[in-house]
């Protein structure tokens, strides 16, 4: 049924927009109230935090053995201990960088499936319950509204990325001595806020796309988690049948691989033996996906304001 025959009741917007303000700021706050209702998919959190705790450990442990000290709590530090003989050692074999991108790069999974549930639906059930037509009664602009979308999302795409790495940077810059690790590893704070965002800014992006695509929640989240299954297993297979690294960039996680290898100056990562392919064809490949997705979006709540 079309929105023109709605119109007694859900009459257009025919005034003048308030330049500046924030008009998609209280959709940003329902659409954020309505996904933590409820408590179940809020487990979905429960292993980026258990993560984040016995990362953080590991990374206190780290800089109190190579300063001589004993990690576990209420020992008693006579002296140095001897642990502390191997602190060298241990210095050279546990580096709080790699460590911190190997986190990174296991809870963009579950960044992924928090993303995908709670996005999967936020288009696709207006869409199906027609609740658009109330929003662009109100004086709102489809930029208004993917906004209001779009922002809480990357919020809960951020508390499995962006904040455990957050901690993870904090205590090692008070457990490091002489803070240390802020005076020679300085560097991987912003480049973890940065590897964070755009991971969490991609994801968000394509998933919202897929949800403006559907007209059920169910059928969102199929599609979506099945297109970065089937990227990443594309990219892989050919590869591997061509001997040529490079075709790991028809994978969005692969792309998020490389950039991240790129920022911390890593020669392998996990099961990618090398990163030869190029850097700025990554971010190329990467920036279309988004620039897609974003076109996606537009298009369709253009089609949902005009034709209802």
């Amino acid at each position: 049924m079309k929105a023109s025959t709605h119109t007694e009741i859900y009459r257009p917007f025919v005034g003048e927009l308030a330049r500046g303000g924030m008009r998609w700021r209280p959709l940003a706050q329902s659409t954020l109230r309505s996904a933590l209702r409820k408590k179940l998919p809020l487990l979905l959190f429960a292993p980026p935090a258990i993560a984040t705790v016995i990362f953080s450990f590991i990374v206190y442990a780290k800089f109190a053995v190579e300063s001589g000290s004993n990690p576990m709590p209420g020992a008693q530090d006579a002296g140095p201990s001897p642990i502390g003989a191997i602190g060298g050692m241990a210095g050279n074999l546990i580096q709080v960088r790699e460590m911190i991108v190997g986190f990174h790069m296991a809870m963009d999974f579950f960044a992924l499936l928090i993303v995908a549930w709670y996005g999967s639906g936020l288009i696709a059930e207006d869409v199906r319950r027609k609740a658009y037509l109330l929003y662009f009664a109100r004086p709102l602009t489809r930029i208004d509204y993917l906004l209001g979308k779009w922002l809480p999302l990357v919020l809960l795409g951020a508390g499995a990325t962006l904040l455990p790495g957050v901690v993870i940077c904090t205590v090692a810059a008070f457990a490091s001595p002489h803070w240390s690790f802020i005076t020679e590893e300085g560097d991987t704070i912003w480049k973890m806020l940065l590897y964070s965002l755009v991971s969490v800014c991609v994801q968000t992006s394509l998933i919202l796309a897929v949800s403006s695509l559907t007209k059920r929640k169910t059928h969102a989240l199929a599609v979506a988690l099945g297109f970065f299954a089937l990227t990443a297993g594309l990219g892989a297979m050919l590869a591997g049948m061509n001997r040529e690294p490079g075709w790991n960039m028809l994978s969005v996680f692969g792309c998020l691989k490389r950039i991240a290898a790129g920022l911390f100056d890593l020669k392998r990562l996990g099961h990618f033996r090398s990163f030869e392919w190029s850097l700025s064809w990554t971010w190329i490949v990467l920036g279309a996906w988004v620039v897609l997705a974003w076109v996606v979006l537009f298009w369709r709540t253009r089609r949902l304001e005009v034709n209802g």
